[in-house]
């Protein structure tokens, strides 16, 4: 007979395996046909299925899903759909096996997150949580529909985070290298692989977003007054109001504009989501947030894609109220179109000269330990390795405005 360890390490193979969890798709990883498939589909307009029968047709389709973080919602959608022979059968076999997957490692996920908040809460730091953990366990069916890779807490300032740090490390996390800054960055990444070989991934945030430009647009504190508690993962987890959480997510895509992935198909969900559930007082909340923090047109360009991708539900007076404020104000979607002019709105959003020339420090000359680990096996001195990283980084950039990622039209989708 099998020993019970045994079966549950073959039961949960692969559940540590992050493939799952690319990025958004390029113009070489999937179709235009695909996304606008997947899209209507998540619209729930039962599209019928256009495409071959064949293995390479369904797991193109699969990739593209997958790049788009959406294969929990698709399985959603079409195993229980009631024209689903109409869907290849190879297909609902592969959504069946992600399914029963994804809720077998949320089981360990929810576990290792009940265990985290509690030792936090129990050591008064009482984080927030923040992003994609908050939303599954709070506006999606089942948490494990909605993809993720980590779990985002935020703390009152970043004397709480490293505090989180130092406490965590007796529970076996560990910081990999990465850059650190007093500007750079907002948030410190922690990750521990169980006895399963499961990463469990946890930042730790002192804004809940990390670019200077939108860092200081939501803070800690007004987040942590308008909490609410989350009882699924225990007496100590707490989520964003509504208002709260959506402009986070809207703020959150900005600042994956750069990257490509600004219409990720999950994160535009989670912002159909959650303008579903909002109140008029919760609208005009928003609108009163906006205005005063300058950032009306990010948070109409969010909602507006989500409006357009999964025709979410936005009021009129809504929209007319934000095109109206973000005509007057200087942070845009085109101040995040690249690595180049997201750095000029950090540089602009940045008090006084002296922390403006700290994040340009920051960005080309990274702690020494940093880069002696990052360029490991290269026998160069110091100096030649900061060379180096500025030319790769001057040649990302270049590349990037050149080479972003497509997408397909907003008419097409």
């Amino acid at each position: 007979m099998r020993d019970p360890a045994e079966r549950v390490s073959r039961a949960t193979e692969g559940l540590g395996d992050r493939s799952h969890e690319r990025g958004p798709i390029d113009s070489h990883s999937g179709t235009d046909a695909h996304l606008r498939w997947i899209a209507s589909t998540l619209r729930e307009e039962h599209p019928p299925w256009p495409f071959g029968l064949g293995a390479i047709e369904i797991d193109c389709l699969v990739e593209t899903a997958q790049a788009e973080g959406v294969v929990g919602l698709l399985a959603e959608r079409l195993i229980k759909r009631p024209d689903a022979g109409c869907v290849p059968p190879a297909l609902l076999d592969i959504l069946r096996r992600r399914e029963h997957r994804d809720a077998s490692l949320e089981l360990f996920r929810e576990s290792e997150y009940r265990r985290l908040l509690e030792t936090l809460g129990t050591a008064g730091l009482q984080p927030v949580v923040i992003k994609g953990t908050a939303l599954a366990y709070s506006l999606y069916r089942q948490p494990h529909r909605r993809s993720r890779c980590d779990l985002d807490v935020v703390f009152r300032n970043r004397a709480a985070a490293i505090s989180a740090v130092d406490l965590l490390t007796d529970s076996g996390y560990r910081r990999p290298n990465a850059v650190d800054g007093d500007w750079i960055t907002q948030a410190i990444t922690i990750v521990r692989h169980d006895a399963l070989g499961i990463a469990h991934s946890l930042d730790l945030h002192w804004s809940p977003l990390n670019q200077p430009a939108l860092a200081a647009r939501l803070g800690f504190a007004e987040i942590a007054a308008a909490a609410q508690a989350l009882p699924s993962l225990g007496p100590h987890a707490r989520i964003p109001a509504p208002p709260h959480a959506l402009l986070i997510a809207c703020l959150h895509r900005i600042a994956n504009i750069r990257t490509g992935r600004a219409n990720r198909l999950i994160w535009l969900y989670d912002i159909h989501l959650l303008a579903e559930t909002l109140e008029q007082d919760q609208w005009r909340s928003i609108e009163k947030l906006a205005r005063a923090r300058g950032i009306a047109g990010l948070l109409l360009d969010g909602l507006q894609a989500a409006r357009v991708h999964l025709h979410t539900s936005i009021p009129e007076e809504t929209l007319a109220t934000l095109r109206r404020a973000a005509a007057t104000q200087w942070l845009s979607p085109a101040g995040f179109a690249d690595e180049r002019s997201a750095l000029l709105s950090d540089l602009r959003a940045l008090p006084g000269w002296r922390a403006p020339l700290q994040l340009l420090r920051e960005h080309l000359f990274p702690p020494a330990d940093y880069m002696r680990i990052k360029y490991a096996g290269i026998d160069h001195p110091l100096p030649l390795l900061y060379l180096r990283r500025i030319l790769n980084r001057l040649r990302a950039a270049s590349a990037a405005r050149t080479e972003r990622p497509t997408r397909p039209s907003r008419s097409t989708l």
